[in-house]
């Protein structure tokens, strides 16, 4: 019977742990559903992250494509205004720029024609490489804004992978479970296996069997009693003439000794009424014991539950700290930058300013005294003069009023870019020693418009440059009057071709 209560209570314990783990397979079951659709979301994230590098090499190509379209574009800006000032200058003037020849209406208008030709293919060039241009920003953007994308899906992916990764361990948690599951059926098929052969014995027999046996063991050891009594009287009766004393003697030593012995049985009976208790005790403790270890199975479930949390976790703490630390060293980068930017915005530049104010003040002064020194050589009039502005803008003073450029006539014109030109060279040679072209200095067309006392003064300045050779392009014959070496050129169709030396 006590075998019996002991298989039940381990049964009861049995069936409880077997609920609670089917409880929390059943848990991890649902959680691990997810899995599958992790999983899915992965690898369809994988197969568009596949597209990112394809996606770079468009962006790279998108703009490259929008920067040949930019040249091509500022080509033909350039072109357009090119053609549109040859247009402007021709209709204004009677002679070609190039070649200083007499222009005829038939010449103008078939020069006009042309130029007005290519202006209207470059507007249509134009037109047609804006559009691309403007389709190429539009995909770049498009790209971009894709590339962008790719990159957070990137991050979602890492988290994915934690996740899977979370999920996988918590499958093998659960076939481990599993594992525990059957093993704790087979223990209570075990068990009902003996419960089911304690069972099946009758009990009441047994009890007959134990009743009828301890009859039987009353008899015979009521028989031997009597027996050993019987035997013993006889050999009392023996002894008794012959050790009559040493029995009295006997006989007192174990009424002492059945004295004693009572006296035991007391105490002992005394002692066994404490104990009675102990068995119950066993028992709760017995319980105690198995809950406890009930409890320590699920803690230490629990525990392997925690650890794999923590180590995602933890993983994903490792993540984010690189993150942080990278971002760490950005942000010190972006602080090192601004620290430049005040640095060339608060100092270097102002230093940069002061030195250019200092070094262009210099250069102003040698400039203006140059310019209007060679002006006054070449017009000795003082009713007009010139000086330059802070910005090196020449200003014309006519009658002690200020005037503009498009009222002086054409030898004033030619004089002031003479002079103007003829200083600025100066002035550059003057700074930068290491011009290899300083001793030399080319000039077409210069006494466009002088007068003949205008190119008499000429000479003059040319003395004054010191310069080693000057080669003069110029169709005044007066000038051969002070070159040392002359060369003729005739041009005959569109052909030039040396004549003499």
């Amino acid at each position: 019977m006590q075998k019996k209560v002991e298989l039940t209570e381990k049964s009861n314990s049995l069936q409880k742990r077997k609920k609670e783990f089917q409880e929390e397979i059943s848990e991890k079951s649902e959680e691990s559903k997810n899995l599958i659709l992790k999983k899915s979301m992965l690898d369809q994230l994988q197969e568009e992250l596949n597209k990112k590098e394809s996606i770079k090499k468009k962006i790279n190509e998108a703009e490259d494509e929008i920067k040949k379209i930019s040249l091509v574009i500022n080509e033909k800006e350039v072109n357009k205004e090119k053609s549109e000032k040859i247009r402007k200058d021709i209709l204004k003037s009677d002679k070609c720029p190039t070649c200083s020849q007499e222009l005829t209406a038939e010449h103008k208008r078939y020069i006009d024609d042309l130029e007005d030709k290519k202006v209207k293919e470059c507007i249509e060039i134009l037109k047609k490489e804006n559009k691309r241009k403007n389709e190429l920003n539009d995909n770049l953007k498009n790209l971009n804004i894709k590339l962008e994308s790719l990159l957070q899906k990137e991050k979602t992916v890492d988290i994915l992978k934690i996740e899977i990764k979370g999920f996988e361990q918590l499958g093998k948690g659960i076939i481990e479970k599993q594992k525990s599951l059957n093993k704790l059926g087979l223990d209570e098929d075990k068990i009902r296996k003996e419960l089911d052969s304690i069972t099946a014995k009758n009990l009441d027999e047994i009890k007959n069997k134990i009743f009828e046996s301890k009859d039987l063991l009353k008899k015979i050891r009521k028989a031997n009693t009597m027996l050993n009594e019987k035997q013993n009287l006889v050999n009392l009766r023996d002894e008794k003439n012959k050790n009559m004393g040493e029995i009295l003697k006997s006989i007192a030593l174990l009424k002492k000794d059945v004295g004693e012995i009572n006296n035991l049985k007391i105490e002992l009976n005394d002692k066994i009424k404490k104990f009675n208790r102990i068995e119950e005790k066993y028992k709760r403790v017995k319980e105690e014991l198995e809950k406890a270890i009930s409890d320590e199975t699920l803690l230490a479930i629990k525990k392997a539950q925690l650890d794999n949390e923590a180590e995602g976790i933890n993983k994903a703490i490792k993540g984010l700290e690189k993150e942080i630390d990278e971002k760490l060293r950005i942000k010190k980068k972006i602080n090192y930058l601004k620290q430049m930017r005040n640095w060339l915005d608060n100092y270097f530049i102002k230093l940069m300013s002061v030195m250019e104010r200092q070094i262009m003040s210099r250069v102003y002064h040698e400039f203006n005294e140059l310019f209007k020194d060679w002006f006054n050589i070449l017009m000795e009039e003082e009713n007009i003069s010139v000086r330059l502005d802070d910005e090196f803008t020449p200003i014309i003073e006519q009658n002690d009023y200020e005037t503009s450029i498009e009222y002086l006539s054409g030898g004033e014109r030619t004089s002031l870019a003479l002079a103007y030109r003829l200083a600025l060279n100066k002035v550059i040679n003057n700074i930068i020693g290491g011009i290899k072209t300083k001793d030399l200095i080319i000039l077409d067309e210069p006494t466009d418009g002088f007068s003949t006392d205008q190119l008499d003064k000429v000479k003059a300045v040319f003395d004054q440059l010191n310069v080693k050779q000057s080669i003069i392009v110029s169709h005044e014959s007066k000038i051969e009057s002070f070159v040392n070496n002359i060369m003729r050129i005739n041009k005959n169709e569109h052909i030039s071709s040396v004549v003499s030396i």
